[in-house]
């Protein structure tokens, strides 16, 4: 039944919580907010650079694995697992600060 046809029926918290239902079904691809005591919908509005931030808690999200916000790439991410296989073959290291890859040319092998 579409919600139109009995709106000025139901109680306007019954509808709002209705609407917010049909977004959640509308929103392909939708990233939920990662923090268990919340779980909302973080529109799409709230999402940059592959981090949603809820609208009530203000609980970073990765929009890859839907898990809390990290650092560095996300272990979910395909492109990622195949940049890191390729850096493990490779010898090659994850700066701790900028978290790009680095490849020892010389002096000694310690990153800060």
């Amino acid at each position: 039944m579409p919600l139109d046809t009995c709106r000025s029926f139901l109680p306007q918290d019954l509808v709002k919580e209705a609407e917010a239902k049909q977004a959640e079904i509308e929103t392909s691809n939708a990233v939920f907010c990662s923090a268990a005591k919340c779980s909302l919908l973080i529109p799409a509005k709230n999402i940059n650079a592959g981090t949603g931030t809820c609208p009530t808690c203000e609980q970073q999200t990765c929009t890859t694995c839907k898990g809390a916000k990290h650092e560095g790439l996300c272990p979910e991410n395909v492109n990622d697992k195949l940049v890191k296989g390729i850096a493990d073959r490779a010898g090659w290291q994850q700066c701790s600060k900028c978290k790009h890859y680095v490849q020892l040319d010389v002096g000694c092998f310690h990153i800060r």
